[in-house]
């Protein structure tokens, strides 16, 4: 089934990173997460992961279609795993297996057994990086204080828009859902991770934090926990 046949070598190639993962430890995972993002970055994509077979990909057509596949649709289940937890992605991956062996699979039938093991609805997810086309851009703007206890309130905004294409075109009314950490960076260099993760969703999302250690730089998502173009520092586009 063509139209829907994205998974067989979108799964393949988690399996094969989840095989590196488990013979030569996490780092080499996060090394091949890494070159997916290099190459959805390098690629500019107008299809989606699930019609890139039977939709016109743009003049760089085969490329879209090697990035989305191979590249897009494995960080896609690397978004799921950093968002919902080793527990349940493992168990999504059982699941696939024992619901869906010897059948017919189409996108739907993926999402189903997901829904199943996250408890709730997924459509949100699969419309970002199944169905849709785009990458989300994040600009990070905050401010430093100290409070009377000696400790450090990091505040501000994240914003968001979606981009896509050679020129990174906006799209709109168009915004992601994703959670990711704030990474804070102290004068030695050490970084320091926030204790509960972000949720960003619409326009702008607000955020206040509050941090033993000075924080001489603030970064989100800087560990690629959402598949997204680099994000701002103190500016906007």
């Amino acid at each position: 089934n063509q139209r829907n046949y994205w998974f067989v070598e979108t799964l393949a190639e988690v399996s094969s990173a989840l095989y590196v993962e488990n013979v030569f430890g996490r780092k080499k995972y996060d090394e091949k997460v890494a070159i997916w993002r290099d190459n959805v970055m390098k690629f500019d994509q107008v299809t989606s992961v699930q019609n890139n077979y039977t939709v016109w990909g743009g003049e760089d057509g085969f490329s879209s279609v090697q990035s989305n596949i191979y590249d897009k649709g494995p960080y896609a289940f690397h978004v799921f795993r950093t968002t919902f937890g080793d527990e349940k992605f493992f168990a999504l991956l059982k699941e696939l297996a024992h619901e869906l062996q010897h059948k017919e699979i189409v996108t739907r039938d993926i999402q189903d057994v997901m829904e199943k093991v996250v408890g709730g609805n997924m459509d949100w997810f699969f419309d970002q990086w199944i169905r849709g086309i785009g990458k989300p851009q994040y600009a990070l703007n905050y401010t430093t204080r100290k409070n009377e206890q000696g400790k450090w309130i990091v505040e501000g905004t994240i914003k968001q828009r979606v981009v896509y294409g050679k020129y990174r075109d906006p799209m709109p009314g168009v915004f992601y859902r994703g959670v990711a950490p704030l990474t804070f960076v102290t004068p030695d260099g050490r970084e320091l991770k926030s204790a509960k993760p972000i949720l960003v969703q619409g326009p702008e999302t607000p955020f206040r934090v509050i941090v033993a250690d000075e924080p001489a730089q603030v970064y989100f998502n800087k560990d690629g926990e959402i598949l997204a173009e680099d994000t701002l520092i103190n500016r906007s586009w």
